[in-house]
């Protein structure tokens, strides 16, 4: 028999059928500040000004945040900036 390894917290779950290990479907508040290197302060001002994704609640003392949620936010980010670069560019292209 072989050695299994232990999975850490927040680590996911072994899918058999890839044989791999997946990314979470669920990242804790320590994730999320390593992630996107943003402090536990700026992750509730931000969800509280509507510019990060709402965690949902886990349980008595826990939250999280699904990673379909955080994904989407990142795609909104990235749009936003995009038609930023666009609008500066046809701006300094009339002038």
């Amino acid at each position: 028999m072989g050695m299994r390894k232990t999975k850490s917290k927040g680590e996911s779950r072994q899918n058999n059928n890839a044989g791999s290990v997946s990314e979470p479907r669920i990242y804790r508040l320590p994730q999320i500040i390593e992630m996107y290197n943003i402090s536990k302060p700026t992750v509730y001002r931000l969800m509280k000004d509507g510019k990060f994704p709402q965690s949902v609640n886990l349980g008595p003392r826990a939250r999280g945040w699904f990673r379909s949620a955080l994904e989407d936010w990142e795609r909104g980010l990235h749009n936003n900036s995009s038609k930023r670069v666009a609008t500066l560019k046809a701006t300094n292209a009339g002038g």
